[in-house]
């Protein structure tokens, strides 16, 4: 009887420490697969998710994600807890198979997975590589054809009218703006002078159309901020009558009278070219304001028998070289 006790107690405590073990085996189970779950204690998932990350380029923000996984995985023993569900379920499968393999207890020791390892907080990009990849960038964003149109005028024309000045011109044109960097334009104006000779009281009066085609390039590092360092190349063609009257001018040499000399509508015409550096800035939405140096060359002209005028259209004074000008110009995009 006493032996029969003894051999039912056996039984009941081995079923009770059955019973634990299975628990905690559970316990384990449950504990692994939430943190499975979690996709915390695979490396090779934060690995690959790292190629993506470098092939996509948010490597600051990964490295970061990154390092709080891994050390929320150590601290939590995700590792340890993987380890342990892994020996204990390769234990219960030898022991159901081999039931007096002795050697099955000791898989359950538990070894620890290596964690995933730390990435630093901030990664160096080489600046070509930054500028090569900005470059590119926008090269495949290259801007449309056509930008837009634009109409102004010259100020300084109307300013020196005011002034009194023997010579003005009213100019006006119109500009396309091609890719930012382009800038075909035709102006017209009209060119007027009335000059008085303080010797000899000789008149000069002219008041004739011009026009003016060319082309400027913005030189400006930034194309499309707004502000622009503009040069270009201008044709300029004149075609003008002018009156010249001088009381006075010559004297009879029998009769010594005074005779005067009096020419009207005495026609020609002028070609020339023009060098033109200048720059321009944004005001206001589509309003700019801008001004530029011009150096002017005749290339051709037909004058009268009878002399050149004193003032071309278009041109300026009637000088022998380079002549120098310029425009003050407001500029309205449309």
């Amino acid at each position: 009887m006493a032996a029969k006790r003894t051999s039912r107690f056996v039984s009941v405590q081995a079923m009770s420490r059955f019973h634990d073990w299975t628990i905690s085996q559970f316990r384990d189970f449950t504990l692994v697969i939430s943190r499975l779950l979690n996709i915390v204690e695979n490396p090779r998932f934060l690995n690959n998710t790292l190629e993506h990350s470098k092939s996509r380029g948010f490597l600051v923000e990964h490295s970061r994600f990154h390092n709080s996984l891994v050390e929320n995985s150590r601290s939590r023993g995700s590792h340890v807890e993987y380890s342990r569900f892994h020996n204990c379920l390769l234990t219960m499968l030898l022991l159901a198979f081999f039931p007096s393999w002795s050697g099955a207890a000791h898989i359950c020791a538990e070894t620890t997975y290596p964690a995933a390892p730390l990435m630093p907080d901030t990664i160096t990009i080489p600046l070509d590589s930054l500028s090569s990849a900005i470059a590119a960038t926008q090269k495949r964003q290259k801007p449309r054809f056509l930008q837009g149109a634009a109409i102004g005028g010259d100020l300084l024309g109307p300013g020196l009218k005011v002034m009194g000045s023997d010579w003005r011109q009213l100019e006006a044109f119109f500009r396309l703006n091609l890719f930012d960097e382009y800038y075909p334009i035709f102006e017209l104006g009209i060119g007027e002078a009335d000059r008085e000779g303080q010797e000899i009281e000789n008149r000069f009066h002219i008041r004739s159309p011009y026009f003016r085609l060319g082309c400027d390039y913005n030189f400006a590092n930034k194309k499309h901020s707004g502000n622009r360092v503009l040069g270009g190349l201008r044709y300029g063609f004149s075609s003008y009558n002018y009156d010249y009257d001088a009381p006075g001018l010559v004297t009879d040499p029998v009769w010594q009278t005074a005779q005067t000399c009096s020419e009207h509508d005495l026609s020609g015409h002028l070609h020339w070219i023009e060098f033109v550096v200048g720059i321009e800035t944004k005001l206001w939405r589509f309003v700019r304001l801008g001004w530029d140096i011009r150096g002017k060359m005749r290339i051709q002209q037909k004058a009268p028998d009878n002399g050149e005028p004193w003032f071309f259209p278009g041109f300026g004074k009637n000088t022998e070289g380079l002549v120098w000008g310029g425009s003050f110009k407001l500029v309205f995009d449309i």
